[in-house]
């Protein structure tokens, strides 16, 4: 990473959500910020906060119209940092107060005072066949292409997947994962990497560092308050 930001000491931190019309929760959620019910000064997002929000995907915006309002309005008063994930990517246009931080920028660097903290939502370093995909999914002309001719087909696609898809599930084996992902990708050295994208809710110690895969907010609407330096803990 060229650049690094800062991590406040009261962020919240919220990641995978899934957002859909059938769950109010994170609405709810938002609902409590805006009312000072719960009170931050930074307002983190690990991605997949929407089941489907992709800029210049005109239905999938429109579907999540009360939530990016609500987002909107929040940006206004207090910091929000939008780490895009494989659900929810272009947003800038969508978000224009909201830092909003690409695939391709991720895992980010940040800083909270003497402590560096990677954040990313997890999709990083992926082989090949992903790296295309990824890059074919955000392609402005494709997804012009298919908010002209396909919309309503995905959207049914996308409804009937949703309707099928368990949030809550554990990986086998899944610190090994992480490690061999970590040697493979040669991350620069961290105290702390926070990602989420794999919904297990751990966190283990690696060599004079930790790591934290966040919870996912669809299984059971916890979210991440940093605390201090040494603390990180989940609430919610």
């Amino acid at each position: 990473m060229s650049h690094s930001f800062i991590i406040k000491s009261d962020a919240i931190i919220v990641s995978d959500v899934h957002y859909s019309d059938k769950d109010i929760s994170f609405s709810n959620f938002l609902d409590d910020i805006i009312d000072t019910k719960i009170i931050t000064s930074q307002l983190i997002l690990l991605g997949d906060v929407f089941e489907v929000l992709i800029g210049g995907f005109d239905i999938s915006i429109s579907r999540n119209k009360s939530i990016v309002d609500k987002i909107n309005y929040i940006s206004k008063s207090i910091d929000i940092v939008y780490l895009e994930g494989n659900h929810d990517y272009q947003l800038t246009n969508i978000f224009p107060n909201v830092f909003v931080i690409p695939l391709s920028l991720q895992p980010t660097k940040f800083i909270l005072k003497d402590t560096v903290i990677y954040l990313a939502h997890g999709d990083w370093c992926g082989n090949i066949l992903y790296k295309i995909y990824t890059y074919i999914i955000r392609n402005r002309y494709i997804i012009k292409f298919l908010n002209y001719f396909f919309t309503n087909k995905i959207i049914s696609i996308l409804d009937d997947r949703d309707a099928k898809k368990e949030n809550c599930y554990k990986i086998n084996f899944f610190e090994a994962m992480i490690n061999k992902k970590f040697k493979k990708c040669d991350i620069k050295a961290f105290d702390i990497f926070i990602e989420g994208h794999y919904h297990q809710g751990v966190s283990f110690k690696k060599t004079n560092s930790v790591y934290i895969n966040v919870s996912s907010f669809a299984c059971n609407k916890r979210y991440f308050i940093v605390q201090s330096l040494q603390e990180v803990i989940y609430r919610g």
